[in-house]
């Protein structure tokens, strides 16, 4: 994935998502112990891998739950899809100002890594309660390009919340698939 070698970045405008109960459901999954979302010290990290175009549109809609992304696990050659990071009750310092940033590790099916530390996922004044999601400041896009290699791609991402002092690990993994034929 070119794109993803040089870690293309999609920054957005921060964004907050609507609140949701510890134990919401997103498309039949329970996020209360799951290696795509985690908390710790009241900190909540989640990443949903989605194909969904119009995912900004459906993170942004005022809903009581956490956005309806349809969720994938896999993507064919000359497809494409995005790594959404979530995360909830940032704690603020005493500015009233969050400072969450991530490290990103990607483990390829041939071994290939690449690493970034550091990223930007939420900064500065919330317009928000904390205790809703917010989509972090950075989306990872994947393409998939016919000199990738097939199988298990692993993402592994630590949030941390600097003003809390934690950091909450969580994995997002989806195989790259040949390219479908048509029929």
């Amino acid at each position: 994935m070119k794109a993803l070698t040089a870690l293309l970045i999609s920054v957005y405008t921060v964004i907050s998502c609507p609140a949701v109960q510890p134990n919401a459901v997103v498309r039949g999954h329970a996020p209360d112990s799951a290696e795509w979302h985690r908390e710790a010290k009241g900190f909540g990290a989640t990443v949903l891998i989605t194909p969904d175009l119009d995912w900004k549109q459906k993170c942004t809609a005022p809903t009581a739950a956490l956005p309806d992304l349809e969720r994938t696990n896999s993507v064919h050659i000359g497809g494409k899809v995005w790594a959404v990071v979530l995360l909830s009750n940032p704690l603020p310092d005493g500015a009233g100002k969050v400072d969450v940033t991530c490290d990103f590790r990607l483990v390829r099916p041939n071994g290939r890594i690449s690493k970034h530390c550091d990223l930007r996922a939420l900064q500065g004044r919330l317009d928000a309660p904390t205790s809703r999601f917010f989509l972090s400041e950075f989306v990872l896009t994947m393409d998939a390009e016919e000199s990738d290699p097939l199988g298990e791609w692993v993402m592994e991402l630590v949030i941390h919340d600097r003003n809390r002092g934690v950091e909450v690990p969580i994995v997002g993994r989806y195989t790259v698939l040949p390219k479908q034929t048509r029929r």
